[in-house]
């Protein structure tokens, strides 16, 4: 019996992450034997795999550096607040003195430069982290998040370039910020998803839970910010510097977290883009007739690549190819 290609995408997968049945081992080996380019085009599937499992475990290593790090230098402030104390008692120093000595202890560990790591979410994937404060972050394929390994000051401030959905844990004394090249999205404690993404036209800010003030950066805006409310999203055009409120199904929109791919009113070009993020797989689109047309959709990431482009080009005018380099979207 014949396979066809979403078997073989799937067992494709199964054999990269060794989980691969007997059958599906027989679907790829079938597979591999009908041409050179099959071959080429899984190795390099190889290739981009071991590179993301090495930056991974880079930042992994990094970050544990970063902590032990961090946990030094609270001993040795842990050790000089102690000296501090016995020195203060064996001179039997005021009451008054004993506090000022204290808290000056305090301020001097309050305004400490704090330590920054990097987290990074690698093509295909999704990286879920909780932050010293008990905020839990999910980032998307392509994405990354600057934060201090303790929060520090009066605020609670993370730098995201690309998507990710915050869990904020309340904390009504130091407001959550999360900054963008474009965007600064300032809460207490609630549910939201940021998409900002450099090489996207469009910053997108979803509400689900709470509420959330949205500033933007660019010197049009300055002053400026505008609060949502659950199940609203904010629209920048970073090219028109133009803003749009929606009222949305704000869970679609973080629905990427469960393994979902959700498309409303997309252009191809920009769904090409998502799905290159999604599968890690390089998506070209040929034709400039066809990567400004807009479609929607709903789709499970089990799925498959090849099923979902199949279901968008049933009732459109383009066809894809395997290439050397991944897919190639082209009119027919």
């Amino acid at each position: 019996m014949k396979n066809n290609k979403t078997d073989i995408w799937v067992a494709i997968s199964s054999f990269l992450n060794d989980s691969a049945t007997e059958e599906e081992k027989r679907i790829v080996d079938a597979w591999l034997e009908e041409s050179e380019k099959n071959k080429r085009f899984l190795a390099k599937l190889k290739e981009r795999l071991a590179h993301e499992m090495a930056a991974t475990q880079a930042i992994e290593a990094k970050e544990k550096m970063f902590y032990q790090t961090q946990m030094k230098i609270q001993r040795l402030l842990l050790k000089k607040r102690l000296r501090l104390w016995q020195s203060v008692a064996a001179a039997s120093v005021a009451l008054l003195l004993v506090f000022s000595g204290l808290r000056f202890m305090e301020q001097r560990t309050e305004n400490a430069l704090p330590i920054y790591v990097e987290s990074k979410s690698p093509a295909g994937s999704v990286t879920q982290l909780t932050l010293s404060d008990g905020t839990i972050v999910e980032l998307n394929a392509c994405s990354s998040i600057s934060y201090p390994l303790q929060f520090t000051g009066n605020n609670r401030t993370v730098k995201l370039n690309g998507e990710a959905y915050f869990e904020v844990a309340e904390n009504k004394k130091k407001p959550f910020i999360v900054e963008t090249n474009d965007v600064k999205v300032r809460v207490l404690g609630t549910h939201f998803n940021v998409k900002s993404y450099n090489e996207d036209a469009k910053i997108i800010t979803t509400l689900m839970e709470g509420s959330v003030r949205v500033g933007f950066n660019h010197p049009d805006f300055m002053g400026k910010s505008v609060v949502l409310f659950p199940d609203q999203q904010i629209i920048l055009d970073k090219n028109t510097h133009e803003t749009n409120i929606l009222k949305v199904d704000s869970e679609l929109y973080a629905s990427w977290k469960d393994g979902q791919c959700f498309f409303e009113n997309e252009k191809l070009a920009d769904i090409a883009k998502i799905l290159e993020r999604q599968f890690g797989v390089m998506i070209t689109v040929t034709s400039t007739n066809i990567e400004k047309q807009l479609y929607s959709g709903f789709f499970s990431k089990r799925e498959g690549l090849l099923q979902i482009l199949n279901s968008f080009k049933k009732y459109r005018n383009f066809d894809y190819k395997q290439t050397d380099d991944g897919i190639e979207i082209f009119e027919k």
